[in-house]
């Protein structure tokens, strides 16, 4: 047994003899987090001290100029929206933290205090398909289980195991409702992370992804995440292309096909979708089970030099 896994037993099992020490502050890229140690996500960030994925993080920030405004849908204890924010210090950078997770929520703010982060808004509330309330679960050992969406929850096998579950009721409402809300005019890159329920967030949404609200969009396409939501790739797919997007892979694909952007000094090379083989080859049970995506909004590309490669 490696030492890395040694260190998570042994997190585990303090955890269980001391229960008031699972939650705890730690370093993490100069940045103090809080969260509980009990969770696989926070405590492997916890025995790294770094945030999880660099290189999505630098994709991201490509996009962010002084002033812009980073929306983190699915932000569960920060991890990722920290490490946005770690790349973008010398930015002004506005980030609104929508979590309907109300132990994510409590940790985060005492992340943003300790930090001072003056432009971090939290967001308690699920972003759905239409407004209202609805019923939150969750694993309190692994929260990005957490869903709102029955019919996921119903297929889930660790809902077996009830004592670790939480309910609760939570606001829902429209990603339409809630740029309005906000006041928003531009959002300069969303990333969606709801392990599947992506669909009812796009549906709720028809106004904001049409007018191109939403500039860049960082997405993942779980297809069997999305299928125990009772959604397809190809709905995900078409609904982005509908709505005036061109969509790339983000991070992970490396061939000769490629587009060059250009935004102030810095380049970014990034892979058209090949969108007509990933429809073909949707229902091949091996094919595309994790797409890292990126949606480009074409009112927003004409203020991107592009350089295509065949």
């Amino acid at each position: 047994m490696n030492s890395f896994l040694k260190k998570h037993k042994i997190l585990l099992l303090l955890g269980k003899i001391f229960p008031k020490s699972n939650y705890r502050y730690f370093h993490c890229d100069k940045y103090w987090m809080y969260g509980n140690i009990i969770d696989s996500t926070v405590r492997n960030a916890f025995i790294h001290n770094t945030f999880e994925d660099d290189a999505l993080f630098k994709e991201i920030s490509f996009f962010l100029n002084n002033k812009s405004t980073y929306v983190d849908i699915g932000a569960n204890y920060g991890l990722h929206a920290m490490g946005v924010i770690s790349l973008n210090r010398k930015k002004k950078i506005y980030t609104h933290l929508i979590e309907p997770n109300s132990d994510c929520i409590s940790c985060l703010k005492k992340t943003i205090k300790k930090n001072y982060l003056d432009n971090a808004y939290l967001h308690e509330i699920a972003i759905g398909e239409e407004n209202g309330s609805v019923t939150f679960q969750y694993n309190r050992n692994f929260s990005v289980t957490g869903s709102v969406c029955s019919r996921f929850l119903k297929q889930s096998q660790d809902l077996q195991k009830t004592k670790t579950w939480k309910s609760y009721s939570v606001s829902k409402i429209t990603i339409d409702q809630w740029i309005n809300e906000n006041a928003l005019k531009t959002v300069k890159v969303m990333k969606l992370d709801t392990s599947g329920y992506d669909w009812n967030i796009y549906c709720g949404g028809q106004k904001t992804f049409k007018g191109g609200l939403i500039n860049v969009i960082f997405f993942d396409l779980l297809k069997e995440q999305l299928f125990l939501h009772g959604t397809k790739v190809s709905q995900i797919i078409k609904f982005l292309l509908d709505n005036g997007y061109y969509l790339y892979h983000s991070i992970g694909q490396k061939n000769e096909k490629k587009h060059i952007f250009n935004l102030g000094n810095q380049n970014r090379s990034y892979c058209p979708m090949d969108v007509k083989k990933m429809l073909e080859r949707e229902n091949c049970e091996k094919s595309y089970k994790h797409v890292h995506g990126m949606a480009v909004h074409s009112s927003y590309l004409n203020d991107i030099k592009v350089t295509k490669y065949a």
